[in-house]
């Protein structure tokens, strides 16, 4: 198993925190949303944010434009899932299930799924094929701080080292919570 290189995240809105982190990391990252007004928001969101830490010396100016030159925005999922080794799925609760059946229709077969729903991972991994390749992230409110690797009784070794791999270049130490199966 090799680290991700390629990050996709989609859902800008719940996302944009995760992609800045990602970009920061040295990930390449394609943001997803259908939206171009929910990509403006999260694009102007995480210049401000890197801006501020440029400001409050926390990163460096050459830092702030790698990390702007890693990010790339669009409204075409397919052009998002493009090379992705590792997809962030942060779109909100409805449209989940079948958005995650498209990404997991839609993506490379090698790629690892993570998704950031509170549902049990079971269920959301059901609703894509290969559920194997389904792991939880679980960030902090409104923060790209990862807290939780989740993996249910289906997850891959390698869909959770792809997840490690990810949460050690955040510089994150996240929990493992293993889901016992339903029933």
């Amino acid at each position: 198993m090799q680290e991700p290189q390629t990050v996709a995240v989609v859902g800008a809105d719940l996302g944009h925190a995760i992609a800045r982190a990602a970009a920061a990391a040295g990930y390449r990252v394609r943001l997803h949303d259908p939206s171009p007004e929910a990509l403006a928001r999260a694009a102007e969101g995480i210049r401000r944010a890197l801006e501020g830490e440029v400001i409050a010396h926390a990163r460096t100016v050459n830092e702030w434009q790698a990390a702007l030159d890693n990010l790339f925005f669009t409204t075409e999922l397919d052009e998002a899932l493009l090379h992705a080794d590792l997809v962030v799925e942060a779109a909100e609760g409805a449209e989940r299930p079948a958005l995650l059946r498209q990404v997991g229709e839609s993506c490379r077969a090698s790629a690892t799924l993570a998704t950031i729903a509170p549902e049990p991972l079971a269920a959301v991994a059901g609703a894509v094929p290969q559920p194997g390749r389904v792991v939880g992230l679980r960030f902090q409110p409104g923060g790209p701080e990862l807290r939780e690797i989740v993996v249910g009784p289906e997850t891959a070794p390698h869909a959770l080292a792809s997840a490690r791999a990810f949460a050690e270049r955040l510089g994150a130490r996240p929990a493992l919570r293993r889901e016992e199966p339903p029933g």
